[in-house]
Parts: C-alpha cells; structure tokens; sequence
C-alpha cells in the first residue's frame, strides 16, 4: 500500500530543501555516470550479433516509410523500441543513430531514477525514495543497459511511469489518470510482450482494494 495518510502525498506533499538537493544530485550522478559510460568507457560498442543490429534495422526500415519489417513484416517485437530508434535516425541521420539513442538513454535512466524516487516516496516517503533513486543512479547493471542497443532502458522506465500513475490514479479516482495509466502500460506492453499481463495483475490489486480485503 502507499503511504496514504493525507490526501495526495504522491504528487503535492512538499519537500524539504535539503531532500530537493539529495534529489537533485542523485539525478546528476545517475546521468554523468550514463553520459561517462556511452562517451568516455564504451564510446563504439560492438553490436554484432544479439537483437542490437535487429533493431537498428527495424528503425531503419521505420525511418525510410517502410514500416516494421526484416524482409517481410515483423510481428514478433512490439513497435515501441524501433520507433525510438526511427525517430533518433529521423533526427540526427543513421551515422549518429547509435550515439544517439544511447545519449537518449542516458536520459531516460534518470527518468528511471526519478519515477523510482516518486514511487518510494509514495511508499514510505521521501527517505525510501532517495534510497531508490540513489540505488539506481548507481547500479552498474543499468548505467551499462542504457548504454545497449535493447529495449530493457525504455521498457523499465515505462513500467515505473505506468507504475507511478496507477498510484495517482488510485489517489485522485479521475478518468484522465486512469486513462493515462492505462496508455503507458499499453506502451510497455507494446515495447516487449511479456508485460501484457500486468493490466490483469492490476485490475485484481484495484478489485481487492475497493472491496476491502487484503491479498
């Protein structure tokens, strides 16, 4: 459960200066040490072999009107992970498509460790979320994740905002968050299947809820 005391604690409780800063720094730590990795450690990452070149080429093949296809058309990945790949080639051209989308990956870890503090904070409160944030923020398996040509960056960071707005959308019992929620959950479903069944996981969590039992 979250911490449900007041009203609103997710998204309107304010924050000491101090925890702003803690915040704030943690957030700049995760992102030097995203930015260190892709431009200093592992500036040419060797792609051969894996799904990296497969999705390249799916974006690629997005970029050029052409749609999911390798060959023919693909329904075996969800669109969601080429089309980021498409529209960072679409900006910057296919040379700088690699470099790119791992800088944009780099941001997208500290959107990570951002949704885990506001979530901690929801559970426990602001010392929990720092904890979470700070945790990610140095974790060595996601600072070389967002570095990868893989989905796991985007798809971890549409799970915790889907997350995150479910929790608001229980709290404020309003039909644009809950459509919201409803639209990024989507979104992670449809950057890797095995998220499908979250909605399912959910929809019992919200009916135990509002009937008052406990799992």
């Amino acid at each position: 459960e979250t911490n449900a005391g007041a009203g609103a604690p997710c998204a309107r409780a304010a924050m000491p200066a101090q925890q702003r800063c803690w915040l704030a720094a943690l957030l700049l730590l995760a992102l030097a040490l995203r930015l260190g990795w892709v431009l200093l450690i592992d500036p040419e990452p060797k792609l051969e072999g894996g799904d990296g070149p497969f999705y390249l080429h799916l974006g690629d093949q997005i970029a050029r009107g052409r749609g999911l296809r390798y060959g023919e058309p693909v329904a075996v990945v969800g669109p969601v992970y080429p089309a980021y790949l498409a529209g960072m080639q679409m900006l910057l051209g296919p040379e700088r498509v690699v470099v790119a989308a791992r800088v944009g990956q780099s941001f997208i870890g500290v959107a990570l460790a951002t949704l885990l503090f506001a979530l901690g904070r929801c559970w426990k409160g602001p010392q929990a979320g720092l904890m979470a944030a700070g945790l990610v923020a140095v974790d060595f398996r996601f600072i070389v994740e967002s570095g990868s040509i893989y989905t796991e960056s985007l798809l971890t960071t549409l799970l915790m905002f889907g997350l995150w707005l479910y929790v608001l959308s229980l709290e404020r019992d309003r039909p644009l968050w809950w459509v919201l929620a409803g639209a990024v959950i989507g979104a992670a479903a449809l950057t890797r299947g095995v998220v499908q069944l979250l909605p399912l996981a959910l929809l019992m969590h919200l009916r135990v809820k509002r009937t008052g039992r406990r799992l």
